[in-house]
């Protein structure tokens, strides 16, 4: 049986409360895997509690609670990766672009994620 919104929305609440650093993810997808590359590369990675949308089939029914959940604690972001700091969300790999084009990945991972 299908999750409900209700469950996925207190899964997804109770993992970014209970975690620092939460990253919502998925194998599949190309920015996912370069901003795991780059928190690897950086030694951030393990330090983030991974949440991987790749368990369910995509246009399943769980697939799509869980996104609608994600995108709705996301203020409406509608792409993942999602990253949430201290229960609040931090960004996607646009942030960590946006580091990179201004050469403050390091910098900024440190910062922000260790």
């Amino acid at each position: 049986m299908p999750i409900t919104y209700e469950e996925a929305k207190a899964e997804v609440e109770q993992i970014i409360s209970s975690n620092k650093l939460v990253l919502f993810t998925a194998s599949w997808c190309p920015d996912c895997v370069y901003i795991k590359e780059v928190l690897t590369k950086h030694g951030a990675l393990d330090k983030f509690y991974l949440w991987e949308l790749s368990r369910y089939e995509k246009g399943s029914d769980d697939y799509k609670t869980y996104c609608k959940v994600w995108f709705e604690q996301a203020c409406g972001q509608q792409n993942i990766p999602l990253l949430f700091i201290d229960g609040v969300y931090f960004g996607t790999e646009h942030q960590i672009r946006s580091w990179e084009k201004n050469n403050k990945v390091k910098e900024n991972i440190e910062k922000f994620f260790l």
